[in-house]
């Protein structure tokens, strides 16, 4: 999976990833605390072999939080931000030959936070029943100074409703505040709300 010193674009036969799963529930907790965690090489056989060099994103999930039944909670952290290995945004989700390996159709695919990036997010849901649910998050996240210069920072908090009114007709809302700091951009932090409605109709028994 290395990497050849005398490498070139003729003889790359392509990007060599090296990838690891783990999923664990609790013992005692089993039915309701869950931990997890996803790793992701770039140029070693797995994870494993060489932890300060993997991007890494551990995470629990509690189905319930204790005293309160129907409210759960999942929170992740991530960094790509490998201890041994920042190199200018050239390593994890980067390859010198291959400039859009990480990108489906021109879409960037992978964690949200990037390339040179740490972050954390969280979300708990409250189960009003199977369908009407009302949630609550918080994001955090951050590139370092020696891919992007400057840096950039990003926090934002957002709450979300989905209620079914009737058998066929259910409503969903958002309201989100979002507050972010990129010199490269803009000297002074910079705040948005973002707020959305949706109405959908499900017809059942209708002919076309």
């Amino acid at each position: 999976m290395a990497s050849s010193a005398n490498e070139t674009s003729a003889n790359d036969p392509g990007k060599r990833t090296g990838g690891f799963d783990f999923n664990y529930r609790v013992p005692y907790l089993r039915n309701w605390f869950t931990i997890y965690a996803d790793a992701l090489s770039t140029d070693d056989p797995s994870p494993l072999a060489a932890p300060r060099r993997a991007a890494i994103g551990p995470g629990f999930y509690l189905a319930r939080i204790p005293g309160i039944p129907k409210l759960d909670l999942r929170v992740e952290e991530v960094y790509t931000n490998t201890p041994s290995s920042s190199n200018g945004g050239h390593f994890i989700y980067y390859d010198g030959f291959y400039h859009d390996l990480y990108t489906n159709k021109g879409h960037l695919i992978g964690s949200w936070v990037g390339r040179e990036g740490q972050g954390l997010q969280a979300w708990s849901t409250y189960w009003f029943s199977s369908r009407n649910t009302l949630q609550f998050g918080y994001r955090h996240g951050n590139v370092y100074s020696d891919f992007v210069p400057g840096g950039e920072t990003v926090k934002d908090a957002s709450v979300k409703l989905d209620w079914w009114l009737r058998h066929d007709l259910s409503l969903s809302g958002l309201l989100q505040y979002q507050k972010w700091l990129a010199p490269i951009f803009a000297s002074a932090p910079q705040t948005n709300w973002t707020s959305s409605v949706k109405v959908t109709f499900w017809p059942t028994g209708w002919e076309w």
